[in-house]
């Protein structure tokens, strides 16, 4: 192939896009392994895997990787020991001594191990207390830690599908294996299959972060977020994320910092608050490596973050700058209680006045089948809850409290979760609509006619315009006086002349003034209220041909009333 023709090949590959041969040497695409994996229910389960050699030889527990304890801690305080196996890390595990683990670390083969453990036990105050308790949950952490750490261990499990584990060993391991007559509790093979099961949804890296570190209460935490671009801040792309312990970057749609960079990974790297370390960052095997000051990352190492720290991702030329607040809880409530204290005087000034404040929060985003118990229990700490309404199939709630102060504590509830998910809490303030600075927010109640509301005054102006009302009411009057001294079939021509009044009075003001808004155009029907005093007669709208031969045409003005000048 001449160079002219490979040009041209190139040219078509950038207009139409790559072949599959150049992708899989895209280094991005080449080393997402997508973690959700759906699994085919009809294949079959196949026979039990019993024997952890040749395929499966990365999930026998004395399988050679780097494995790390998080409860285990160096002389210098970060979790730096890492073990060559699994069963390495078990075994120091039992041990209290730091420099003993060390030691562990140090031997190559499991007998070895074991000897040296089990002579260590037999010294007082040598061993974890209640170790044997606690085997089960420090056995899970360690094998997550494992795959995690190792992908091709991770691959070789999720290979298994379905299969059953069971792990058959020699030296009469009934805990957490089974002997040659498969007699014993299996817990290995049970762990295994759990975490495959998570592994296939997609859930793997988030059970181990949960593991491996004391996250921070997500209601204690803030983490703001600046970006900069060749020294300059991207004031758009700058964000805070409030009651959030874990962050993850990459470029799928689901990471709480999407980078839309080629080099970015699905999943690139996270953010974890710890209770003792602080604010960690660690590299989830991305493509293109984590930099932090310029340095690249090692994967699954949690590196302390501070806020002179310049992370960047991949090759793109963005830097981030991280400001991690672990007193944001508290603050929050110092902020509630100063509110609480300012508004104190004022309840006792209304309840002195005589005034009914309104003491109902207007709750929404909720699950639909949340009850009325869940909501009590979930505003019980702010105060005595007298009334809940939950209309059905909204996902909204309506909680009466018995004192402002209950309801201030439930506006600083917003943004809580509630059955999984992020509630949104605001006050309903029924004094809004009588002082003339809002509308009421109230529960809605069953919708009535005009009539019903009061009338004409009411379906145009409103229940509390009586001054604006007067017009309207002395029409009705007008058109009941006449009407009484009228037939049957006068009295159904007024009845439809009634509601294209109603519905004429309003939308001439809109149209001949140009009216948007409801309070302008009551305006204008008040400044026209001496010519409609004068009139005798109602203004209505002239009729359409299709309706006018149901009433009396004569009886109809067809010249609307104007304005006075």
């Amino acid at each position: 192939m001449s160079v002219q023709d490979q040009i041209v090949k190139q040219n078509l590959a950038f207009v139409y896009g790559r072949s599959k041969e150049d992708e899989k040497h895209d280094p991005d695409k080449r080393s997402y392994v997508k973690s959700v994996k759906p699994l085919d229910n009809s294949a079959q389960l196949g026979p039990p895997i019993t024997s952890f050699v040749g395929e499966f030889e990365s999930l026998h527990p004395a399988y050679k990787c780097n494995v790390v304890n998080a409860l285990d801690r160096s002389s210098e305080g970060s979790r730096n020991i890492i073990y060559p196996s699994f069963e390495h890390a078990l075994m120091a595990s039992k041990l209290l001594d730091v420099d003993k683990k060390l030691e562990i670390v140090q031997m190559q083969t499991i007998q070895e191990v074991k000897r040296f453990v089990s002579k260590e036990l037999k010294k007082e105050k040598s061993e974890v207390q209640n170790w044997k308790d606690k085997c089960l949950e420090i056995g899970e952490r360690l094998l997550r830690d494992k795959f995690m750490r190792n992908k091709l261990a991770k691959s070789a499990l999720a290979k298994t599908i379905k299969r059953p584990l069971t792990f058959i060993n020699d030296y009469k391991d009934l805990f957490w294996g089974v002997d040659n007559e498969k007699k014993g509790q299996n817990h290995l093979g049970l762990l295994l299959s759990k975490i495959r099961e998570d592994v296939s949804k997609g859930e793997d890296v988030d059970a181990w972060l949960e593991r491996s570190l004391y996250f921070e209460k997500a209601d204690n935490v803030s983490i703001s977020v600046e970006v900069k671009k060749a020294g300059v801040v991207e004031k758009e792309a700058s964000q805070v994320l409030d009651r959030k312990s874990v962050v993850f970057i990459g470029k799928h749609e689901s990471c709480d910092i999407i980078s839309a960079h080629p080099s970015t990974s699905r999943t690139h790297a996270a953010i974890v608050v710890d209770k003792e370390l602080g604010a960690v960052l660690v590299d989830l095997h991305s493509a293109n490596g984590t930099m932090l000051n310029g340095v690249a990352l090692p994967p699954c190492e949690f590196v302390p973050l501070t806020p002179q720290s310049t992370v960047s991702i991949g090759a793109s030329s963005r830097s981030y700058h991280f400001t991690v607040e672990t007193q944001a809880g508290l603050k929050r409530q110092q902020l509630l209680l100063q509110r609480l204290s300012s508004k104190q005087q004022e309840e006792e000034n209304s309840q002195k006045s005589g005034r009914n404040n309104d003491t109902t929060v207007f709750v929404r985003n909720l699950a639909y089948e949340t009850t009325e118990a869940q909501l009590a229990d979930f505003f019980a700490p702010c105060g005595n809850v007298t009334h809940i309404s939950v209309p059905r199939d909204r996902g909204i709630a309506f909680v009466t409290f018995s004192s402002l102060s209950g309801v201030l504590q439930a506006v600083g509830k917003d943004g809580d979760e509630l059955q999984g998910r992020q509630v949104r809490i605001k006050r309903s303030d029924a004094n809004a609509a009588s002082s003339g600075k809002g509308k009421p927010t109230h529960p809605p109640g069953p919708i009535r006619s005009s009539r019903a509301r009061g009338g004409v005054d009411s379906a145009i102006y409103g229940p509390g315009d009586t001054t604006k009302a007067s017009l309207s009411a002395s029409r009705t009057d007008k058109v009941t006086s006449s009407s009484s001294s009228s037939s049957s079939s006068s009295q159904k021509q007024l009845k439809v002349r009634e509601e294209e009044e109603v519905e004429y009075d309003y939308s001439y003001y809109m149209q001949r003034y140009g009216l948007v808004d409801e309070t302008v155009a009551n305006s204008a029907i008040t400044d026209d209220k001496s010519h409609h005093e004068k009139d005798e007669s109602p203004p209505r709208r002239p009729v359409s041909k299709k309706r006018g031969s149901e009433l009396d045409v004569q009886d109809t003005d067809a010249s609307p009333p104007r304005r006075k000048k």
